[in-house]
């Protein structure tokens, strides 16, 4: 028999994923974010890893591909701001 993995535990490791990507990406950022109050600390994470994520995406795409990258975040984001982030666990996190 499956167990279902809450919901909440879920996305509690999506947030530790961001701030580990916020950890090893930016150190000056991560450090700057321990100045925000508690409450904010995993939203800021979560912010930046799609901002790395997307970042990455334009970078890493031929001058070719960057077009079809931007499209594919232009989608993430209008799936996430209508209240269906797929089951991406960054995505569900945002």
């Amino acid at each position: 028999m499956t167990q279902t993995v809450p919901e909440s535990l879920r996305l509690a490791t999506a947030v530790a994923d961001c701030q580990q990507v916020l950890a090893q990406h930016s150190k000056s950022f991560a450090l700057a974010a321990k100045l925000l109050p508690a409450e904010c600390r995993d939203d800021a994470a979560v912010l930046y890893a799609w901002c790395r994520r997307a970042d990455d995406a334009i970078d890493h795409a031929g001058s070719e591909s960057q077009s079809a990258a931007l499209g594919r975040l232009e989608r993430e984001l209008a799936d996430v701001y209508r209240g269906a982030p797929g089951s991406d666990p960054l995505l569900r996190a945002f």
